[in-house]
This record gives structure tokens, C-alpha cells and sequence, in this order.
């Protein structure tokens, strides 16, 4: 028997990405962040979608999706988007101290040899 395949939605030949996210029941968009433009943002909202957009790892860019709108970001320099966020002024929960396998430090460069357990390494 074949497997079968979920297909997202045809709507209006549109390919709107928005649209067909809904359509599945899906309540979050996530782009990549240069795909993600003012009305991208606005027509999610109005479906009460959050859009979540990745990798935004320069201020600029920061500032860019942050004056779009977007409900979240996904960068691999979350210390830079913390200085960003301070600057202009967003309350931030509390830092959280963790002791992990791997470093969130600006100047880390170095890798371990060996791999670490239970998926913790995820940031290699």
C-alpha cells in the first residue's frame, strides 16, 4: 500500500505561504527572514499566526523584522539580539544561568571532540 503524502492546499494559484499554513492549521509562520516583508506579517496576524523568522544574526536586520512586527526571531547570536532588545527598550525576562555542554558566548570558537548525550548538542 503507498503512503500517502500530505500536499499543501491549492487556494488561488497564489502560493501564498500564509494561506496554505492556516489552511493546515498551522499557527506559526516561520521564513527565512528575507522572505518576510510587512504584509507577510500583517496577513498572519489577521489569521492569529505568529510569524518567527530565521536567522537574523546582524542589528540591521534585527531592527528590520523587529519594526515589521514579528512575533519572535531565530538567531545563532542571541546575545547580540539581547543588546538590540535592550536598546530599545523591550522588557526581557530574567537571565537564566545553565550548565550545558556548549558555550552561547559571543567568542567561542572551539568545538569539543565528543559528542554530547540526549540531543544537547544541537548548538554544534
Amino acid at each position: 500500500m503507498r503512503k500517502q503524502e500530505k500536499v499543501l492546499p491549492e487556494h488561488d494559484g497564489s502560493g501564498d505561504p500564509v494561506k496554505a499554513a492556516h489552511s493546515l492549521g498551522i499557527d506559526i509562520v516561520s521564513q527565512y527572514w528575507e522572505e518576510v516583508t510587512p504584509e507577510l506579517v500583517e496577513e498572519a496576524h489577521e489569521f492569529g499566526m505568529k510569524v518567527i523568522p530565521w536567522t537574523i544574526n546582524y542589528e540591521e536586520d534585527m531592527k528590520a523584522m523587529y519594526e515589521m512586527g514579528v512575533d519572535g526571531v531565530i538567531t545563532d547570536r542571541p546575545w547580540a539580539l539581547k543588546e538590540y532588545l535592550d536598546s530599545v527598550g523591550e522588557k526581557l525576562p530574567p537571565e537564566v544561568t545553565l550548565d550545558l555542554p556548549y558555550h552561547l558566548e559571543p567568542d567561542h570558537l572551539e568545538l569539543p571532540e565528543e559528542k554530547a548525550e540526549g540531543g544537547m548538542d544541537s548548538a554544534y
